[in-house]
């Protein structure tokens, strides 16, 4: 088994070095763990050596150096064509593969189904952060999967997000939460966007109306925890009053 108490004891390959890829292997390394990387723009790989990491000369050999692979390529298809490449599977058999690429659920079981037929131990995550925020205490990952493999590689994906969230069994919730996010995300920042305009038509500072709405952060997210259980629990009837002093016809159409 792979959990022990010394990073040092802890051996890891990453494969991808874009801009997250490379932050996860940059914080593995600096807090103790062997680090073994691949990437197919080799020039990307420079400052992690210059780190301590060692390079792999294929996917196939990084693999092969370590009992856990993290792969954060750009997408799954992507991930198919390295996972493609001669001698990879080989190298996967009774190891443990972390998927941390963004796709889709769908994609998410198609791995898993193509990845378990040879014997490895998959799991499937998403990374609700930016590079910068890696190793952070409010750094949220997502990892779907079977809890033994999961609770195996925690030591590892603890060292990258202190808000490291189990979600299951079901190999594609981290992919669904993670597109449940996003929705969200993208509203925000169209209606960011959009309250930006007024305030240069009106001459208002926008900087101020990106710091006011930094404060209201704590109370906004309070106000859509409790959406979340209103809309479960199917208790539109029970408008919070505590937020925002909207008229309940307001609050409703809002819900």
């Amino acid at each position: 088994m792979m959990k022990a108490n010394n990073n040092n004891n802890l051996s890891v390959s990453l494969i991808g070095l874009g801009s997250m890829g490379s932050a996860l292997a940059g914080t593995l390394i600096d807090k103790g763990f062997k680090i073994t990387i691949w990437n197919r723009d080799l020039n990307k790989a420079q400052p992690l050596i210059h780190k301590g990491a060692e390079l792999a000369s294929s996917a196939a050999e990084a693999i092969a150096a370590s009992p856990v692979t993290i792969m954060c390529v750009s997408n799954y298809n992507v991930s198919t064509v390295i996972l493609a490449q001669e001698g990879v599977t080989e190298a996967l058999e009774n190891k443990t593969f972390i998927q941390l690429s963004t796709g889709t659920p769908k994609e998410a079981r198609d791995m898993e189904a193509l990845i378990s037929s040879k014997g490895v131990a998959y799991l499937d995550g998403s990374i609700l952060a930016w590079p910068s925020h890696i190793s952070g205490e409010e750094t949220t990952i997502l990892v779907s999967g079977k809890k033994p493999v999961f609770e195996n590689i925690e030591p590892i994906m603890k060292a990258l997000a202190g808000n490291l969230i189990p979600m299951g069994e079901a190999i594609g919730g981290a992919s669904s939460l993670f597109a449940a996010v996003l929705a969200y995300l993208a509203g925000q920042w169209i209606g960011f966007c959009h309250g930006a305009l007024i305030c240069e038509t009106e001459g208002l500072d926008v900087e101020g109306f990106g710091a006011l709405m930094n404060k209201l952060s704590p109370v906004l997210g309070a106000e859509l925890e409790h959406m979340g259980k209103v809309i479960a629990h199917d208790e539109f009837y029970k408008p919070k009053s505590q937020t925002f002093h909207f008229p309940p016809s307001t609050f409703m159409v809002m819900l």
